[in-house]
């Protein structure tokens, strides 16, 4: 994910505008916007400046293969953030893992509930 696309999913995660933003950060709307359309980038202070707002590792902002997922089940009040770091490849096969494993677990529940109905024709 490009740093403008996550900077603009981690702003709209905490529900803020980009005006919202550019107050905290004491730099312009303007500039978030050109920040999030990747028509500039931001330099290393105000990147800090993300880190600090958001608590997000730098590095993690920086990381191409970092995605940021949003926790809205989040404890106590406070937005918290779930860092995955797995590439698009290891999540498609985790995926298909979990899909073969739950058809195998519908199949022996299938043949349970077929055992199930024999015994009770049998009684």
């Amino acid at each position: 994910m490009s740093l403008g696309k996550k900077l603009l999913e981690i702003r709209k995660a905490h529900g803020l505008s980009q005006e919202d933003l550019a107050v905290e950060l004491e730099i312009s709307q303007s500039t978030i916007s050109n920040y999030e359309k990747e028509i500039t980038h931001p330099d290393i202070s105000v990147l800090e400046g993300y880190s600090k707002f958001f608590k997000i590792p730098v590095m993690d902002l920086l990381d191409s293969d970092t995605k940021i997922v949003y926790n809205y089940q989040n404890t106590g009040g406070e937005n918290a953030f779930q860092i995955i770091k797995n590439t698009s490849e290891e999540l498609i096969e985790q995926y298909k893992e979990t899909i073969a494993s739950l058809k195998e677990q519908i199949e022996v529940q299938r043949k349970q509930i077929e055992l199930l109905e024999k015994m009770l024709k049998n009684r």
